[in-house]
């Protein structure tokens, strides 16, 4: 689903698709709300991204960091207002946007980090599988009616909207923890299913 069948899909569900729309402009702001507080509530294994660190200056899209290698050792992160007390590691400057070296470390050092996605347009797709797309309109939905447009008939609704926006976040949080159990046992179900020491096996063999 791209912004604008997900706005769609939002408008129907609080009954103001047709002749009554809503504003685009807080449309879409309402729908980039919901994608930051979706984006917030776990550490989502779709929004990992590495980077050959090259210079102070974080990537735009920078959030928070994971873990940072050198040489495949870790390097610990310190905190910000205490790094002066350490002889080696990283700091984070929020305020300034730089990753900062404690020690000398010698190149390549990759940052792993979460990423906060682009903003969602009309045009453009949230960057996780489109069957959970549906949760950010369920998201709009209960910040509207139980918030923006809260009168004592939305507050009945919000708590249904409230049931299937739950029901989509389990199934996503789901998904991201399948995907950090495959990442920590190194395998995939494709690996699993059809390679085994090397030769390939069939389904039905399991």
């Amino acid at each position: 689903m791209n912004g604008s069948e997900i706005v769609t899909l939002f408008a129907q569900i609080i009954g103001q698709e047709g002749n009554n729309p809503l504003d685009d402009t807080f449309v879409y702001q309402l729908l980039n709300t919901a994608k930051s507080k979706l984006e917030d509530l776990t550490d989502w294994e779709y929004l990992k991204k590495k980077w050959t660190i090259s210079g102070t200056t974080l990537p735009t899209d920078f959030s928070e960091p994971i873990k940072l290698i050198c040489d495949k050792d870790y390097v610990p992160l310190r905190p910000f207002e205490d790094y002066e007390f350490y002889d080696d590691g990283y700091y984070i400057d929020y305020a300034n946007g730089t990753i900062n070296a404690i020690d000398t470390y010698p190149a390549p050092v990759i940052l792993t980090y979460k990423k906060t996605a682009d903003d969602i347009t009309s045009a453009t797709s949230p960057v996780f599988p489109v069957r959970f797309h549906p949760l950010l309109a369920y998201e709009m939905a209960y910040i509207y009616q139980a918030g923006i447009d809260g009168d004592d008939l939305n507050f009945r609704m919000s708590a249904i909207h409230l049931k299937e926006r739950e029901e989509l976040k389990k199934l996503m949080l789901s998904w991201d923890a399948d995907l950090k159990a495959k990442n920590m046992n190194g395998i995939t179900d494709y690996d699993y299913r059809y390679f085994h020491n090397g030769s390939q096996i069939n389904i039905t063999d399991l």
